[in-house]
């Protein structure tokens, strides 16, 4: 993205002049050279517009306008000058307002971050709010580098400092973890005790498995936040897994049901309206032979009404009888589709790391952009803050 452009247009007395632009991007402005047609070198005005971004602005050819246009303004050029190239106008602008934007975003995210530092260093004991700060400033550096509003050396600056942040961090938890193993017991056996509540009801035939399912969610919301110790969360960990295949598993079940009784109860109520339809079918026959053995007005009147009626009731079955079949079609094509769906997830448990996770031990010595990576993965930042700010329980 350049800095410098040049392009022909004219002033406000339909000059053709040669407009030069710079973006001072720290000052949020641009500045505006003009340069007369017919008072600048061709090979001169040829140059700065192949090569603008290496002409020195200090040293520009004479005559020529300045002006300093504030990049807040709605349009790149002042009213007074304009250009055929609107096209290259009208790119520059946004290319140049997104540069001036990120220029802000990454001061203003400098100068928090250095407060954060400050606040760090002046910590005497560990502070997990802190480091919930320090985790939630490490995830929007890397989601601005993800949306690149930050280049990649901008975001790696940010982040050696969040770095030194977790680093103070860690080492005071280190200090603090060794009085809380009897609240990491504690809370081990609550978890424990309720898990296997939920994991009861699971069980039984007729278990509100929405309901387990949201209770084990916070269950496990719980256990990350809360002290454990390695073994206890590995534990855990497990537990919490198998209660959630428990819990696909009765959801699997309970579709295939579903699907079972949709399917049984449709095919019985075509059957039911089938025979109706043959019903009907032999009463218009009938109705038809007797037609022509009628010797009355009056009875024929009657006829031809009966028929008619026949007719319309068995039209309106017929159209709702292919509906039944349409619907019966849809949930079997439903049916296999889940199906389909379920050998799908099946298989790609085998190629993926599950992705509820309880983290064992301290944060690893691996840099703290791995652990950025693998929380975009899993789509749980908050998990893996809370989590790596309790170990070593």
């Amino acid at each position: 993205m350049k800095d410098k452009i040049a392009l022909w247009g004219t002033d406000e007395h339909d000059n053709d002049v040669l407009i030069a632009l710079r973006l001072r991007v720290n000052d949020n402005c641009v500045d505006i050279w003009t340069f007369p047609k017919n008072k600048i070198d061709h090979h001169i005005a040829e140059a700065m517009v192949r090569e603008w971004d290496k002409i020195d602005p200090d040293n520009l050819p004479q005559p020529h306008n300045h002006l300093i246009q504030d990049m807040g303004q709605p349009s790149l050029l002042p009213d007074h000058l304009r250009t055929a190239d609107t096209d290259i106008i009208s790119r520059t602008e946004k290319e140049w307002f997104v540069r001036v934007l990120s220029t802000k975003l990454k001061a203003k995210l400098i100068a928090e971050i250095e407060q954060l530092q400050a606040q760090t260093d002046a910590l005497n004991d560990y502070d997990k709010d802190v480091w919930d700060l320090v985790q939630s400033y490490w995830t929007k550096v890397g989601l601005h580098f993800q949306s690149r509003d930050l280049n990649r050396e901008d975001a790696g600056i940010l982040r050696d400092r969040l770095n030194a942040c977790f680093n103070k961090l860690k080492s005071l938890r280190k200090e603090d973890n060794s009085r809380h193993d009897q609240e990491a017991k504690a809370n081990a056996n609550a978890l424990n005790a309720e898990l296997a509540k939920l994991s009861a009801q699971i069980a039984q035939k007729n278990a509100n498995i929405k309901n387990v399912f949201e209770q084990l969610k916070k269950l496990q919301e719980r256990a990350i936040q809360v002290r454990l110790t390695k073994d206890q969360r590995n534990e855990l960990r497990d537990q919490i897994d198998h209660a959630f295949e428990a819990i696909r598993n009765a959801r699997k079940q309970s579709r295939h049901d579903y699907y079972q009784n949709r399917i049984t109860g449709l095919k019985d109520v075509i059957a039911k309206m089938e025979k109706s339809i043959a019903y009907d079918e032999k009463e218009l026959k009938f109705q038809q032979s007797r037609f022509h053995q009628m010797s009355g007005q009056l009875e024929i009147q009657l006829r031809e009404a009966k028929m008619q009626l026949t007719q319309s009731q068995l039209a309106g079955k017929v159209e709702k009888l292919n509906e039944m079949r349409t619907t019966l079609n849809q949930v079997l094509a439903e049916m296999e589709r889940e199906a389909k769906r379920d050998e799908t997830a099946k298989a790609k448990e085998y190629k993926e790391t599950k992705k509820q996770k309880l983290k064992p031990e301290a944060l690893p010595d691996k840099d703290i952009a791995d652990l950025n990576e693998e929380v975009a993965q899993n789509n749980a930042t908050e998990t893996t803050a809370s989590d790596n700010s309790d170990d070593h329980a």
